[in-house]
């Protein structure tokens, strides 16, 4: 795939919380691509729409998609406007961001758990 300066094609985040007694909790997706393949965990992330798309951009636009459109736009503006990358592989041009969920999402994985199935079957993926 073709590469512009910035050199990277994909991008997302790893969104964690605390949970009671302060233990950090990770928001993965659970992807399942077939009957012979087994699930796997992954970050929320994705590859860039177009050419004038951001590293954050990307990463806070697929957490958006990702999470059926229920991630707050708090921590939407979180992840596009002040994220810095926790990893960088060049070699995988992927850029990877960390973001601590606010209150605003503390029931965030319950509220995707009551739409009953994948929070957006674009994506096909279930987060745990």
């Amino acid at each position: 795939r073709e590469l512009d300066a910035a050199h990277f094609c994909a991008a997302g985040a790893l969104l964690w919380h605390e949970v009671s007694g302060g233990e950090p909790r990770m928001l993965l997706a659970v992807e399942r691509r077939g009957e012979t393949t087994g699930a796997k965990a992954n970050f929320l992330g994705g590859k860039r729409d177009s050419w004038a798309e951001t590293p954050r951009a990307v990463a806070a636009r697929e957490c958006w998609e990702e999470t059926g459109y229920l991630l707050s736009s708090a921590a939407h503006a979180a992840i596009e406007g002040g994220a810095r990358p926790v990893a960088w592989a060049p070699q995988s041009k992927f850029a990877l961001f960390l973001h601590e969920l606010g209150p605003e999402d503390a029931d965030l994985v319950a509220r995707i758990s009551a739409l009953g199935g994948p929070p957006n079957p674009l994506h096909d993926s279930t987060l745990e």
